[in-house]
């Protein structure tokens, strides 16, 4: 039986051609054996004329090997990643709420600091005009 490799980690689309690959892959093996079989089996016998109304042809596959098993253990890979997935995301998604909410208390802390520099920087031309008006009355005297 076809195993599948250690899909792990994957993203979704490699799992379900990896799948699909392994599925194919074993309806096309099942296939070649039955033509083979075929072809010997016409090489033992007469000659006969093609008919075009023989039986359907039907392909199986090789023996012990499920394709629904294979299916629903590729669907169990992709659910437990896509949990996995959502997990990740609402940690990201919590994560970025809470840089959210420091970026805007920043925010606030700067507009804070710049009102506080703004003020300061007021008060220092007013020291120094008043400095400056001091030397212009010491220097008159």
């Amino acid at each position: 039986m076809l195993e599948l490799p250690n899909l792990e980690g994957q993203p979704g689309w490699v799992i379900i051609v990896v799948v699909a690959l392994v599925v194919f892959g074993g309806l096309g093996v099942a296939w070649l054996r039955r033509e083979a079989r075929d072809d010997d089996e016409d090489d033992d016998g007469p000659q006969d004329s093609p008919r075009l109304d023989g039986p359907p042809a039907t392909v199986s596959l090789p023996a012990g090997a499920n394709a629904l098993d294979l299916v629903k253990d590729s669907l169990g890979v992709l659910a437990t990643q896509a949990a996995a997935h959502k997990a990740d995301a609402d940690r990201a998604e919590e994560e970025a709420r809470g840089l959210a909410k420091e970026l805007a208390a920043c925010a606030r802390d700067k507009a804070v600091l710049q009102a506080q520099m703004d003020a300061l920087s007021e008060r220092h031309a007013d020291l120094q005009r008043r400095y400056q008006a001091c030397l212009e009355r010491g220097r008159h005297e």
